[in-house]
């Protein structure tokens, strides 16, 4: 099986997010020509979050991380590590430039980045390197953000139990 991540190279891209471990993506915004980006730090206490825009791209792609799997194994491979990626050598901007000629006139310097949350997989090219700022907390009594709620093993051990003996209670068979 070939792999979407065979001829990707990989390295750290350095962020205010980079080593956040459970980073959630709390709204993606596309408006006159600013992809921005609000992302929180659910292991944060005050729940902090931050924002980045992208001034300048010519295309993004987010997809949920489940469908990015071998993207994980990927970077096992290559010992890239961190929430912030950027792809060195990118099919996705070969592809494109290949068919799009304008492309390599408008953005000569197109750089692909990658930036991974706990439930999203957001990937940009643009030849402008994005910019970080820290906004205020959220505060600590603020529902949790995300597409789904994750437990982690030992800490969320009570909740894991909880959900475990739902689930067993609803896949119950019918009695007879």
């Amino acid at each position: 099986m070939v792999s979407l991540y065979n001829n990707w190279v990989l390295k750290r891209w350095e962020t205010p997010i980079s080593d956040i471990q459970r980073l959630a993506l709390v709204s993606l915004t596309d408006t006159r020509g600013v992809l921005s980006l609000v992302l929180e730090d659910q292991c944060d206490p005050l729940r902090r979050r931050f924002h980045v825009d992208f001034t300048r791209y010519p295309g993004y792609r987010n997809l949920l991380e489940e469908y990015r799997l071998e993207l994980w194994q990927a970077l096992a491979e290559t010992g890239a590590t961190g929430r912030s990626l950027q792809v060195t050598v990118s099919p996705w901007i070969a592809e494109l430039k290949e068919h799009e000629p304008l492309l390599d006139a408008e953005f000569p310097n197109l750089k692909h980045w990658l930036i991974s949350t706990e439930d999203d997989v957001i990937e940009v090219l643009s030849d402008a390197t994005p910019l970080f700022q820290k906004m205020n907390s959220t505060g600590a009594d603020t529902p949790p953000v995300g597409k789904s709620t994750i437990l982690y093993a030992p800490e969320d051990r009570e909740n894991i139990e909880h959900v475990f003996r739902d689930v067993k209670r609803h896949n119950r068979p019918a009695d007879d």
